[in-house]
């Protein structure tokens, strides 16, 4: 837990600067390459089961990090800032490893494809990348 509120602490600091370089911009994004990938090697439905849990498992911790770096930017008063902490919470609870959701395989990959577009929409949002 320490952990998450360092990097909240971190992220709210360089949120504040206005001046942040290309690197802070992009170091969110680029971390989302990974899991952006998982999301599409999953969706041919061919990978060891293996895979899907561990597919399960970084994409919640992924969002619930997102989630509640938006819920930060909520309480500052950003107006965007529900749209994607609903986005993430949602994507949260959909691949959660604990209790983990039986879907048919066409709406996993419907589910997929969604996560693989909304993800860097929401980490560029999210991180000032697209604000003025």
């Amino acid at each position: 837990m320490n952990i998450i509120v360092k990097l909240k602490s971190n992220i709210k600091q360089k949120s504040n600067n206005e001046d942040r370089s290309p690197r802070t911009k992009n170091y969110w994004f680029i971390f989302s390459i990974p899991v952006i990938i998982m999301l599409t090697l999953g969706i041919p439905k061919f990978m060891p089961y293996g895979y899907y849990s561990l597919l399960r498992s970084v994409v919640f911790l992924y969002s619930v990090i997102l989630a509640l770096i938006a819920w930060e930017d909520l309480e500052d008063g950003r107006d965007f800032a529900l749209f994607f902490l609903l986005i993430f919470a949602f994507l949260a609870i959909i691949f959660n490893p604990i209790y983990e959701l039986h879907l048919d395989k066409n709406i996993w990959i419907i589910v997929d494809i969604i996560a693989i577009f909304l993800i860097p929409i929401g980490v560029k949002r999210v991180f000032g990348v697209l604000d003025k």
